[in-house]
């Protein structure tokens, strides 16, 4: 599955244009910091979602998650779903998160889950539309306010198809 998912951050600007050929971001179940398990496509049924691979050591999500956070801010209450999936992690996420109040939906050791998404490096940015097509793929080296506006673009250009 990475090596499908690999050609899509290879074509990452033509997957949102190409509404029938974007490839189906991966299922994956894991349980949320509360214990409650979550199965993405069942999870995210009808629903555009973020996901974000990250780390708490990783300087790049840092910078990153406040951007984040604004976007999550202004699309949670429109249905979009932000899961935060914590990768390769040797700190202490929850308290991270809470530190900061960050209020994506945090998902620990999600390793393999990155490496079915053929994750390389953090911070790993997925947008997945109505269906758990991909959408936007974060594209390596991505300024913070140029990954905010490409998911507020995509977002909005998911939210609007089939009536928003």
């Amino acid at each position: 599955m990475a090596v499908l998912l690999s050609s899509v951050v290879a074509a990452a600007p033509a997957v949102a244009e190409s509404l029938d050929e974007a490839p189906v971001a991966p299922d994956w179940a894991l349980d949320d910091i509360d214990g409650a398990s979550v199965r993405f496509h069942q999870h995210a049924a009808d629903r555009p979602a973020v996901l974000l691979f990250w780390a708490t050591w990783c300087p790049y999500c840092r910078t990153l998650m406040p951007h984040l956070e604004a976007v999550r801010a202004d699309y949670a209450e429109k249905g979009v779903r932000f899961y935060a999936l914590n990768v390769w992690e040797d700190g202490d996420p929850v308290a991270y998160m809470q530190e900061h109040g960050y209020g994506m939906q945090l998902m620990l050791a999600a390793d393999l889950v990155a490496e079915d998404y053929g994750v390389q490096g953090t911070p790993g940015v997925y947008v997945t539309d109505r269906e758990q097509r991909v959408r936007y793929v974060r594209p390596r080296g991505a300024e913070p306010q140029a990954v905010e506006t490409a998911l507020r673009e995509t977002l909005d250009a998911a939210l609007a198809r089939r009536g928003g």
